[in-house]
């Protein structure tokens, strides 16, 4: 044995071995560790075997020799993996059943999904083909192995075609199948090989399905050139740079290493907000782009006045995820107040609490608290500091970097004497439209921030158009580069697993078998959470629930106080991440009639789990939803309450649902990244310019 030909299952190998054995004499084999398929115990005489399985999972003896992944379109390997249990494996099995389960591919099932398959033989292959240039051109496909296997010459005239394979006329079509079922050859063949060309999910997967393909698998199709509308386009020239050279694809031309120095010091801080997300999930992208993209590009990270690796990222979010410590300071707030509550009766302490809430001592205990959480947030990163890296780290010099990244303007004290172009990413101006909303010492950060950009005519990222108008308005900056955030599509999407719906209910003590309006947010009054409850209290269906979820933020006495006495209103408290799509896809209606948001990341976590969203019309979130949605007047009671009795109706509900999850498919994190390459491309081409 000299070579692994592999491939997500119904990928064309088929033909591809056909070709091999009819045009150059090859013969070729299988291995597999699947209980009703035999391996075929000569495997090792073959000097090329075609396998499935993950890299891993190959056979230690062979797993390091030279490979070949053959790729296909991932909707049509699926419809024809569907096809091909109902008619041969498991004859009288539902077309629909089937599909819905191989594209979703719970717990590793269907050779670890197409994607998980697709993303492990990449790194790992040597070749990468393409099953629709395959089939365009078989020989100039076969021949590109020829740098890693010395083929013979091949005999043209004997190219074998899919209607002679549809005639029996195949070595290997129903190999894997002859011991299971019984039939004879030209009827299976005519199942197993079926049409034999590209695109043809489009004539046999429902709007629905290929949708949910997307939102499972559509990242890793589009990086590989299979687009939505099912055109097909060159595989991506920055994540898949190597790719493209295994397949003779043209390739970037080699430039001296800039290493760029990315601000990534908010993973240390102790909420995990939108601004936290958009760094952990931008510099993962650049990770990976590093890893296997263009080598003119570096990255290094700066975390609270000290400088790694970007390989060092997944220590510091591991640890951070799993440390107690970090809300110490918060537990001993509330187990404060869970022994004045055990002092106190119920009566008692219902009627202190308003006396206190309109008290002086309020504000007094909200500025104790604010300092309490800053000191707590320091604590925090001293903490990741020392378990995570050595201490004792020596500071590295900054002129030798290209540029600095510097991802919250608040952050701009660190870099301001450096004579290095900069980039600083501003999500949204609240401190300035929203000072009630903000610590004070936060409004000052930011404040001179946005003066310090725009006294030495910074680069600006801004993530929605929102924030760009608004920084044109209040700030003068007329110049920015528009890169929006994304959903994780890991995680948020949707959920078809009901009994793990059914144990997330019950771990937060919701209520099974209701419909419910589900609210996700800080407690805070920029959420505009005291409106919403407002508006679900006028809606005369009894049946339906509204569930609040997000921890506790400032003043959220009056938020609590204001569904208390509301049966059907139910507080979660915090929901961890893993958990929250289920919440999401769960959902009647998102519902996030927030007063400002810079982006509004919930509302597209929502709408990439298939659930209709109800917003404010206000900043980001009606350029994110675009008629997509139903957006109201965050102060108009009226109004919120309106479009939730509208949603009540379920095919309204359906059409804004499948509008909002075919919208949520524009946004990746791997687009955000490749943006902000091309960002810092440009500036240091134009830099270069103005400095010549």
């Amino acid at each position: 044995m000299k070579l692994w030909l592999a491939s997500y299952p119904r990928s064309g190998n088929t033909y591809f071995r056909d070709i091999l054995f009819a045009c150059y004499g090859i013969e070729s084999s299988t291995f597999h560790i699947e209980n009703d398929i035999n391996i075929e115990p000569d495997f090792a005489r073959c000097e090329i075997v075609k396998t499935h399985l993950l890299p891993e999972q190959l056979d230690k003896e062979y797993a390091q020799l030279p490979s070949v992944y053959l790729i296909r379109d991932g909707r049509d390997s699926m419809v024809s993996m569907a096809h091909h249990k109902k008619d041969l494996i498991n004859p009288g099995t539902d077309f629909l059943e089937n599909l819905e389960e191989i594209i979703i591919a719970a717990n590793g099932t269907h050779f670890s999904g197409w994607s998980t398959n697709v993303e492990k033989w990449i790194k790992h292959a040597d070749i990468i083909i393409r099953y629709e240039d395959l089939i365009k051109d078989p020989i100039k496909e076969i021949e590109k192995i020829r740098k890693i296997y010395p083929l013979p010459q091949p005999d043209v005239s004997k190219l074998p075609t899919f209607e002679s394979q549809k005639l029996g006329k195949s070595q290997y079509a129903g190999e894997s199948i002859q011991n299971m079922i019984q039939g004879d050859a030209i009827n299976i063949a005519q199942k197993n090989i079926r049409k034999g060309k590209a695109g043809s999910w489009k004539e046999e997967m429902p709007e629905y399905y290929h949708d949910l393909c997307w939102n499972y698998h559509g990242q890793i199709m589009e990086k590989l050139g299979y687009q939505y509308d099912g055109q097909l386009s060159e595989i991506d020239a920055v994540f898949y740079q190597k790719i493209k050279n295994k397949m003779d694809a043209h390739c970037l031309p080699k430039t001296v290493t800039n290493t760029m120095l990315i601000d990534a010091t908010k993973i240390l801080g102790h909420t995990n907000d939108g601004v936290k997300r958009y760094v952990i999930e931008l510099l993962r992208q650049l990770k990976e782009m590093q890893a296997w993209g263009d080598e003119s590009l570096h990255f290094h990270i700066h975390v609270n006045g000290r400088i790694y690796d970007i390989n060092e990222l997944e220590l510091f979010i591991n640890l951070i995820m799993n440390n107690k410590d970090l809300y110490l300071y918060e537990r001993v707030l509330l187990g404060i107040r869970a022994c004045i509550k055990l002092v106190l009766s119920e009566d008692m302490y219902d009627k202190l609490s308003p006396i206190y809430r309109n008290s002086g001592w309020r504000k007094k205990i909200l500025v104790l608290k604010k300092n309490m959480m800053l000191l707590g947030e320091r604590l925090s990163r001293n903490i990741m500091l020392t378990k995570a890296v050595n201490k004792k780290r020596p500071d590295e010099p900054l002129n030798h970097y290209s540029l600095i990244h510097i991802t919250l303007p608040q952050h701009i004290a660190h870099f301001k004497n450096k004579d290095i172009p900069k980039v600083v990413t501003i999500h949204d101006i609240s401190h300035k439209l929203f000072q009630e909303f903000h610590l004070e010492i936060n409004v000052d950060r930011a404040e001179l921030g946005l003066q310090e950009i725009k006294n030495n005519n910074l680069d600006v990222i801004s993530i929605s158009q929102s924030t760009s108008n608004d920084l044109k308005t209040h700030y003068g900056i007329d110049e920015t580069t528009i890169i929006p955030e994304a959903a994780n599509s890991d995680l948020f999407r949707v959920n078809t697993n009901q009994h793990l719906f059914k144990s997330t209910l019950q771990k937060y003590n919701l209520p099974l078998n209701r419909k419910y309006f589900l609210s996700l947010g800080t407690l805070e009054p920029r959420k505009n959470i005291v409106n919403l409850i407002k508006a679900f209290q006028k809606i005369q269906d009894t049946d339906i629930c509204l569930f609040v979820v997000g921890k506790k933020g400032w003043q959220y006495d009056e938020i609590i106080a204001s569904g208390k006495n509301t049966n059907n209103i139910y507080f979660t408290g915090y929901v961890s991440d893993e958990d929250l799509p289920v919440l999401y896809t769960g959902a009647h209606a998102f519902c996030y009639v927030s007063h400002y948001e810079g982006f509004g990341l919930p509302l597209l976590e929502a709408m990439s789990c298939r659930i209709p969203v109800i917003c404010g019309n206000n900043s980001s979130q009606i350029e994110l939803i675009d008629n997509n949605g139903i957006a109201v007047d965050a102060n108009d009671v009226e109004a919120i309450s309106h479009a939730m009795s509208i949603m009540l109706d379920n095919e309204v509900r359906e059409k804004y649902a499948a509008q909002a999850w075919k919208k949520s498919f524009e946004y990746t994190w791997y687009k955000t990244a490749r943006q902000t390459v091309s960002c810092y491309q440009n500036i240091l081409i134009h830099n270069q310019i103005a400095a010549h």
